[in-house]
């Protein structure tokens, strides 16, 4: 992929980190990061592995340098990475429920009453 980078600009990101790259193992090795409004911007830090792996499907605020390609590709120059929350827009302190949290709910059972023509038949 050729790099002739349109004038560079410091800016803030905020959207989903995703892999874009596997190495033969299966490991994600390069990341994008995809805003709602469909905008993609591919990662081109070094160590991005060890930097991003840990925000996979998570929505971040980044800040870095934005550079865009002829073919009008974005890429940034990350600086700077916070999480923000979970896709759907919820911050991440506000997203309290996983599966463990549903084992103290009690059950109750439910009626439903059998009508004969409501059945197909």
């Amino acid at each position: 992929m050729k790099h002739s980078f349109i004038p560079k600009s410091f800016s803030k990101v905020v959207g989903a980190v995703s892999p874009i790259e596997w190495d033969k193992f299966g490991k994600p090795k390069k990341f994008s990061i995809f805003t709602e409004w469909g905008e993609d911007y591919i990662v081109i830090n070094k160590d991005q592995e060890s930097m991003l792996k840990p925000f996979v499907n998570r929505v971040v605020e980044a800040y870095g340098y934005i550079h865009k390609n002829d073919d009008g590709d974005k890429f940034l120059s990350l600086k700077k990475l916070s999480l923000v929350g979970y896709p759907g827009g919820a911050p991440a302190e506000a997203q309290p429920y996983t599966y463990d949290n549903y084992d103290h709910f009690e059950e109750y059972p439910v009626h439903i009453p059998y009508d004969e023509f409501s059945m197909a038949g």
